[in-house]
């Protein structure tokens, strides 16, 4: 979203400026929850929106203009704006769909083409009125970084995969430096996890290789490393491990760890396989 110190061309209700002269707010409050659904960490978000601003609040009311919240989730690359009303708005998320820091900023703009004639504003504006295209922005609240650490996550949501062109095109690499653990794939290799992925028969086999050799690794650096305890990717798997009574601090070789994740990843792979063709 756009920064609070960018000029514009015509009013935009933010902190820190002056373009009403009125004492116009546009305030946001958000009230964070992490439920448990089907053993499951999920965010449930309690948002209050309150305008005091006249000529805002009548173009909503017209339906020209709306409410929205921006929702950005580097970890999981994850964004979206969804729209709200003024007053009191209540938001639940996919499990998985949001892990990490999530920016959260709200704003007000245009839905359609029109003359907006605001009341009382700085004397810098020398036009009554201002000719406004659809998305144009009339309010910006202040953007909000959410610390989210969730203590179920299941595991398939631990994973994203991103298509690089800075590897062989036939090979796939591991970044573990973030809450999820991200798999870079080369263009071609990238092709073909798209086509198994897409298909129910084939998808359990990315779990027994590609996203086991994650795990692997993961566990891995858990073991040599104390400071990947703080991501969630590691408390969830480290979580998972005294669940199905692995000792992780015991993978000293790859023959454990590879039984290990194996293990961690049954339920999507072998289970799944075994399931499909019974």
């Amino acid at each position: 979203m756009s920064s609070t110190t960018r000029t514009f061309s015509h009013p935009v209700l933010r902190k820190d400026a002056d373009d009403f002269t009125d004492g116009s707010q546009f305030q946001v409050i958000y009230t964070p929850k992490i439920e448990e659904v089907n053993n499951e960490s999920v965010l449930k978000l309690d948002i209050q929106i309150d305008l005091d601003n006249a000529s805002i609040a009548e173009l909503i009311q017209n339906n020209q203009a709306r409410v929205y919240l921006d929702i950005y989730s580097k970890d999981t690359l994850w964004r979206e704006s969804l729209p709200l009303s003024i007053g009191f708005n209540e938001v639940r998320f996919q499990p998985g769909q949001l892990i990490g820091a999530v920016e959260l900023q709200a704003y007000i703009c245009t839905i359609l083409d029109l003359e907006y004639v605001p009341v009382n504003l700085n004397s810098e504006y020398e036009v009554p009125a201002f000719s406004l295209i659809v998305g144009s922005l009339l309010a910006l609240g202040e953007k909000n970084v959410l610390p989210l650490l969730f203590k179920r996550i299941r595991m398939d949501n631990l994973i994203r995969v991103q298509k690089s062109k800075e590897i062989d095109p036939d090979v796939y690499e591991f970044v573990l430096e973030s809450h999820v653990i991200t798999i870079l794939m080369g263009e071609r290799f990238y092709g073909a996890w798209d086509l198994t992925r897409s298909d129910a028969e084939t998808k359990p086999y990315l779990y027994i290789s590609v996203y086991k050799d994650a795990f692997i690794e993961a566990l891995n650096l858990l073991r040599i490393s104390e400071t990947v305890s703080e991501y969630s990717w590691a408390q969830n798997l480290l979580s998972k491990c005294e669940d199905l009574g692995i000792n992780h601090g015991d993978l000293r070789d790859f023959s454990s760890l590879n039984s290990a994740a194996l293990r961690l990843l049954s339920e999507f792979g072998v289970k799944k396989l075994v399931n499909i063709h019974e």
